[in-house]
């Protein structure tokens, strides 16, 4: 999750549903300009490029939600213990 909010940090929001949000790194990132996907695929959350495979960055979740509150981004997730966890993005 902190490279996440690391390619993130300045990031610009272009689209945004309950199952996927799409950005923009800033110009500042180490790959500029660039557009990724976060989405929510199963149980898992996971982060994809344009041309290349995902990454998973949680698995095996009980649930997963995003609520989006322009500049910001919540996501909600539940573990299988029951656990919840709150993660907040800020995008330009």
């Amino acid at each position: 999750m902190l490279r996440l909010e690391q390619m993130t940090a300045g990031a610009k929001l272009l689209q945004a549903d309950d199952k996927r949000v799409l950005f923009e790194t800033a110009g500042t990132y180490k790959f500029p300009h660039k557009k990724y996907q976060l989405q929510i695929y199963h149980h898992m959350l996971r982060i994809t490029g344009e041309h290349e495979g995902h990454v998973p960055l949680l698995l095996n979740q009980r649930q997963l939600s995003f609520n989006v509150r322009k500049p910001v981004l919540k996501i909600t997730a539940i573990d299988r213990w029951q656990r919840k966890w709150e993660f907040y993005l800020e995008f330009q």
